[in-house]
């Protein structure tokens, strides 16, 4: 009985040994491992994979032209973004001498203030086919200016000034002084393929000191390319 008592104990013990050098073993291991060579990784070494165009996937693209794929930021992440429907469109003018041109907004291919305090405000846009049609889009800044609405008629009457060499009418709100105190001048150029638009809002009697600048600002827009 005693004896196999004595061969219990050794055994337990032997595999308690066992099991403390395995322990050992392990962590020895572990700590050599972390040490070798080759098993950091390195962050910087992960780089975007360059988004190739089609030429570029073909193999006529050049090592430059992955490159710039890879830094250049893409359209998508521009700080002015266009909106759906409008038409970035490469135009020149002259802008009167008392204006300043302001910081860019969405849809407008370019923003002035017409005085110093910023209150009376003029911008061109460029959109799309017929962008909803003439009398649709007059009638529209009737109805944000709190104006009675044009009839096709009153629209073939309205003053016409040569925008782009397209005769355009010219909307002068509002129509009354008891209407509204803020007012409006517009234009709208329809074109074959495009209609450009120049509108200038604030104060009503500001807006209408700024007619005669307003429409040599509009006869001066060209298209870069007839020059």
């Amino acid at each position: 009985m005693l004896r196999r008592i004595l061969i219990g104990i050794a055994v337990l013990s032997a595999l308690v040994c066992v099991a403390l050098l395995g322990t050992v073993v392990f962590f020895t291991s572990m700590k050599n491992l972390d040490g070798m060579p080759g098993h950091e990784v390195d962050v910087t070494e992960y780089k975007a994979i360059p988004q190739l165009t089609l030429r570029q996937r073909l193999g006529l693209g050049t090592a430059s032209d992955a490159q710039h794929s890879l830094s250049a930021p893409s359209s998508a992440t521009n700080t002015s973004p266009k909106m759906a429907g409008f038409v970035a469109t490469p135009l020149q003018w002259t802008m009167p001498k008392t204006w300043r041109q302001a910081p860019e907004r969405p849809m407008r291919e370019v923003t002035f203030w017409a005085d110093e305090a910023q209150q009376v405000t003029c911008y061109v846009a460029v959109l799309g086919g017929n962008a909803g049609g003439l009398e649709a889009n007059i009638n529209r800044w009737c109805e944000q200016m709190g104006a009675s609405v044009f009839t096709p008629e009153e629209i073939a009457l309205l003053p016409q000034i040569t925008v782009l060499g397209v005769a355009s009418p010219l909307v002068a709100l509002p129509k009354s002084q008891a209407e509204n105190d803020q007012g409006l001048l517009g234009v709208v150029c329809v074109l074959q393929e495009k209609t450009v638009f120049v509108k200038m809002t604030g104060p009503a009697e500001q807006v209408q000191a700024e007619r005669e600048n307003f429409e040599a600002f509009c006869r001066s827009l060209q298209f870069e390319e007839s020059k």
